[in-house]
């Protein structure tokens, strides 16, 4: 129940504080330089925080004089249904934040993903989506009812590295295609797999 207020006190957030948390919530955004540290304050984890309002404030007034179930109630009531289009922005927002495992990296993986969503063909596409939906589902799931760390999106790493891997091979095949006159290259594409 705890994890619920503490997710649903970021519904309370301005629209204005919703669009900085997309660069705030990128690594290496440069967020502060951009928007300076107080604007900050409430996307983060400390004092003044919607994390800190939702664990010392939303979590008491949800379960006081309340039964478990009641407090459920009480909370999807008034931070979900009364609020609905704010809940679904808010939701994409920390999916967005609890997408980046792997920090630098999946700044790299993300647009990976794009890539093989849109270009890749055949039994590759297939598979791949075939993990990489549930896991993203989950993804979409921990952001809905939780605050949506890192921790909790470790699967993805799988889909991410298959990404990294056939952007990694695509990119091989151009530069083979648009440079290699001595076929140098193309010999050591035969170490690769073949992705397609």
């Amino acid at each position: 129940m705890s994890s619920l207020s503490h997710r649903l006190a970021f519904n309370l957030m301005s629209w204005r504080e919703w669009g900085i948390g997309w660069i705030y919530y990128l690594p290496l955004s440069g967020a502060q330089r951009l928007f300076g540290a107080e604007a900050l304050v409430p996307l983060g984890w400390d004092e003044g925080s919607y994390y800190e309002y939702g664990r010392d404030v939303l979590d008491r007034m949800a379960n006081e004089g309340r039964t478990i179930l009641e407090a459920r109630a009480y909370l999807l009531s008034e931070y979900v249904f009364a609020m609905p289009i704010k809940f679904i922005a808010v939701t994409l927002l920390l999916l967005w934040r609890g997408i980046f495992v792997g920090h630098v990296v999946a700044m790299l993986a993300v647009p990976c993903v794009a890539a093989v969503m849109l270009f890749a063909k055949g039994d590759f596409w297939r598979r791949w989506m075939f993990i990489f939906l549930p896991v993203f589902f989950m993804a979409a799931v921990n952001a809905a009812l939780s605050v949506s760390l890192y921790r909790y999106n470790l699967p993805i790493i799988v889909p991410y590295s298959l990404a990294l891997i056939w952007v990694g091979i695509w990119l091989v095949d151009f530069l083979i295609a648009k440079f290699d006159h001595i076929g140098f290259l193309a010999t050591a594409r035969t170490f690769l797999p073949a992705m397609r």
